[in-house]
């Protein structure tokens, strides 16, 4: 009797642990299809292992997760646009230090040198035990190009405006 409850409970762990791995399959394949990175970010220095950043930074920024992410501060900071990083670090150290939501939009320098619009989120999704905020889940998006299209928008306007002035 006790061999077969012991049957019974191995064969309900076995089959919880398929489970468990075909629902962290199907995430992944799904964060890993998204067409946006998809990030965790771990503000606790004793957990850094937490972070994780999602294959499209390769194809936005041209590096891979494990060069983004490890340790993830240096290469940040460095790839920030000179003009931006003074708003963006106040930002971050802001959501670090008070666990407020980070939403900015702001430039990067992708590895090729191109000059990249994000639009990144992130929101605290777990405190440690001191009640410090420890984890934070956000996205990065391209707006590159609508960044674009409204400076081209911009230039035309002006152009018009200055004929209109001149005739």
């Amino acid at each position: 009797e006790a061999n077969e409850l012991l049957m019974l409970e191995v064969h309900e762990r076995r089959r919880l642990e398929r489970e468990l791995r075909e629902a962290e399959r199907r995430y992944r394949t799904l964060v890993e299809q998204l067409p946006a990175v998809v990030y965790v970010w771990s503000v606790d220095p004793d957990r850094p292992e937490l972070g994780y950043t999602s294959p499209q930074i390769e194809q936005l920024l041209g590096y891979s997760p494990e060069e983004w992410g490890a340790p993830h501060d240096e290469l940040w900071l460095a790839r920030l646009h000179p003009d931006d990083r003074d708003a963006v670090v106040d930002a971050a150290r802001r959501s670090r230090e008070l666990g407020d939501p980070f939403d900015m939009e702001f430039r990067y320098l992708a590895r090729d040198g191109r000059v990249v619009w994000v639009h990144e989120r992130a929101v605290l999704i777990e405190r440690g035990p001191d009640g410090r905020p420890a984890l934070f889940q956000g996205v990065m998006l391209d707006i590159t190009a609508r960044k674009e299209a409204e400076a081209t928008a911009r230039r035309a306007e002006e152009r018009y405006r200055a004929l209109a002035e001149q005739l």
